[in-house]
């Protein structure tokens, strides 16, 4: 390996010019992001708490008019405008929407929306053209439909607060009050630009003291300076990614709670549902992850998360059907983390954080082994592990990037036995591949496929040609037999989602051959789609955007990386290159035929459920389908360093996009 000295010397980022050109783009990319923070039109307000949404009652159309009496909240002086939050049938209503505020009667603002344009999934805001006085004023929203026909395609969405009035429809009261937020104040514009300053400078600060410090110290090189990115950025995200702002957090917690608590296999209730019994705080704990779901990623403060604390032993029976029917081993760090905050706390919220520490750690652990064992695709390891999609679930109790880790591993050791190991697999080997092979299918079984990895090991390693048929005859047996085992524990819960039924839906498909074969067909077509969420779609609870252009910036790596393995040299048995192509089709039909048959409504003409952090697992062998798969070359270390420097400014962006969607 070249010395440090040598490295540096063959970079023009290691000259006084390449450190020039850096800064300046670190300063250009921060001063965009300066001025996306500043201009956001909704993002920096401050609110009130939102009802949580709890039911849906009475079905809106042309001539209804809802009213809701606003509370304003005890030393608010001023108010700013009103967030509500509409739900509609699905049918995308041709009409107008009129929303009007009254202050003792008078109409301080009224704007009109058009029905089909209308969010469902976050607040709609409207905002006064000046502030208006609380005190000893009343206020009043009222809501009016028209143009909308025979069709009444709007539903009254409510909730349960102690403080506000119910709401009424058509004059009638309504089963609690509507689901809205009170604008307040505007979020002061320093703190919209120092927020975002300070992250580029923490990082750029380490930064500064790796090259100038540590790494002369430890003569550190190429391994040491993408460690030193990677542990910066996944701390960056561990400290501004909120607890509860990942997808279905919340029933993680429960889920990696009771395992921790001795609940392996998930209780059955009495609807079939998997779930257990959990202290109270536990079951408010995981409510209270829902409070602001809905406004545009924003979490509720965590003052009421962290007051929680369990007492006595009284427990509540609650359900969480997601995450019941997962296999335990695919949460065991974040078991280990809450199983160890047992012995000095008991607070949910704490707990909750210990469990994501420990994740974040056995991820970043088992990535970087897997990056440094590896004799082939470096670039692409580096690549996945650096991805916003990646980092965010490194840092929560969602099992995704513990089961890629996995996989990255998994893959690693099976190039190295590939390409480095002389003479015949020991006994080392065996153990390792065999139970990563049972690992990885009992955390996922979409995953299964990846298990033909195996066939990338060269019969001759095996020894005899009876031996290689023998291990493979013994692996494909305990994946069948793993497989199996689990599927028979998960038959006894009632898996059905969101008006899903599995065996209502296996029957639709045999009388609807051709409708289901047109829907598996669109469901191919949207493989850009999942893969543009993947590299740069929505994070978080897929609510906080990001600038579109960070997916561009991550294909474009991708391409470079796969370009430079695809100009290496052919190997003999360059055309085992079928197996990763084989892998991943299985993988992505294999997802959706999961969300088809368990999350997708009987009769629904897409698949619904999918998401693009799904393909993370396989997105390293995705590339290799696409190169074929030889032992790395020499990468020119200006490369490598401009490939990474450009992933670090776009995860920069994300961290910043979290702290807008989460703080205010």
């Amino acid at each position: 390996m070249k010395d440090c000295a040598t490295c540096d010397k063959k970079t023009v980022s290691g000259s006084p010019f390449g450190i020039v050109i850096r800064c300046v783009v670190i300063a250009a990319v921060l001063a965009l992001v300066i001025f996306r923070c500043t201009t956001l039109r909704y993002e920096n307000v401050r609110t009130s708490d939102v009802i949580p949404p709890e039911e849906t009652t009475a079905d809106l159309g042309d001539g209804d008019e809802v009213v809701q009496s606003l509370y304003i909240d005890e030393g608010e002086s001023k108010l700013y405008g009103v967030a509500l939050l509409f739900a509609d049938k699905n049918i995308n209503p041709v009409g107008t929407v009129h929303v009007k505020v009254l202050c003792d009667g008078e109409t301080v603002g009224q704007w009109t929306s058009q029905g089909q344009y209308i969010r469902t999934s976050e607040c709609e805001y409207y905002r006064f053209d000046k502030p208006c006085e609380t005190s000893g004023h009343k206020f009043e929203v009222h809501i009016t439909f028209e143009g909308f026909g025979d069709l009444k395609p709007f539903v009254m969405r409510t909730g349960t607060s102690d403080k506000n009035e119910y709401a009424t429809v058509n004059g009638i009261r309504s089963s609690g009050p509507l689901c809205y937020m009170n604008i307040y104040d505007q979020v002061p514009m320093w703190k919209m630009a120092v927020v975002p300053a300070l992250i580029f400078a923490a990082f750029l600060a380490w930064q500064c003291l790796w090259h100038l410090v540590i790494k002369k110290k430890f003569k550190a090189c190429q391994d040491g300076d993408f460690i030193a990115v990677y542990a910066a950025l996944v701390l960056l995200y561990f400290v501004f990614v909120p607890l509860h702002s990942i997808s279905d957090e919340g029933y993680h917690f429960l889920r990696v709670y009771t395992i921790a608590h001795g609940d392996v296999i998930a209780d059955v209730s009495l609807n079939g549902e998997g779930g257990a019994e959990v202290p109270a705080a536990v079951a408010q704990f995981a409510d209270e992850s829902y409070r602001n779901l809905f406004h545009n990623g924003k979490r509720a403060y965590d003052e009421p998360l962290k007051q929680l604390v369990i007492q006595g032993d009284e427990k509540v029976p609650y359900g969480f059907s997601n995450t019941a029917i997962n296999m335990p081993l695919m949460y065991l760090p974040s078991v280990i983390g809450v199983g160890i905050s047992d012995l000095f706390t008991n607070r949910p919220y704490v707990m909750a954080y210990c469990g994501r520490f420990c994740n974040m750690i056995a991820v970043a652990l088992i990535v970087l082994l897997a990056i440094r064992i590896t004799p082939s695709g470096k670039g692409f390891f580096k690549f996945t592990a650096l991805l916003p999609m990646m980092m965010q679930q490194t840092v929560s109790l969602a099992p995704d990037a513990f089961i890629t880790a996995l996989i990255m591993l998994y893959l690693a050791l099976i190039l190295k036995v590939r390409f480095d190991l002389e003479g015949e697999l020991k006994t080392k080997h065996y153990v390792s591949l065999y139970i990563l092979t049972i690992v990885i299918v009992l955390c996922k079984m979409v995953y299964a496929p990846v298990c033909l990895l195996l066939f990338l090991v060269p019969p001759e390693k095996f020894g005899k040609r009876s031996r290689y048929y023998l291990a493979i005859g013994v692996f494909a047996m305990s994946i069948i037999a793993a497989a199996m085992s689990w599927m028979m524990v998960i038959s006894q819960y009632n898996m059905k989602f969101y008006r899903s039924d599995s065996s209502m839906q296996l029957h639709y498909i045999i009388d609807n051959p051709l409708k289901a074969a047109g829907i598996f067909g669109d469901y191919i077509l949207d493989a850009g789609r999942y893969m543009t969420e993947l590299t740069g779609g929505d994070i978080g609870y897929m609510n906080i955007p990001i600038p579109s252009f960070v997916a561009l910036v991550f294909f474009i790596i991708a391409a470079l990386w796969c370009r430079r393995m695809d100009m290496l040299p052919k190997g003999k048995d360059y055309g085992k290159r079928i197996i990763p192509v084989v892998i991943v089709v299985l993988v992505y039909m294999l997802i959706g035929l999961s969300e088809y048959m368990s999350w997708t409504k009987v009769g629904a003409s897409a698949i619904f459920g999918v998401s693009g952090r799904y393909f993370l697992p396989v997105l390293p062998v995705l590339m290799f389908a696409m190169t074929g798969i030889k032992r790395d070359g020499d990468t020119p270390l200006g490369f490598r360093e401009k490939t990474t420097f450009a992933s670090v400014i776009m995860n920069l962006m994300a961290i910043v996009s979290f702290w807008i969607y989460t703080v205010f």
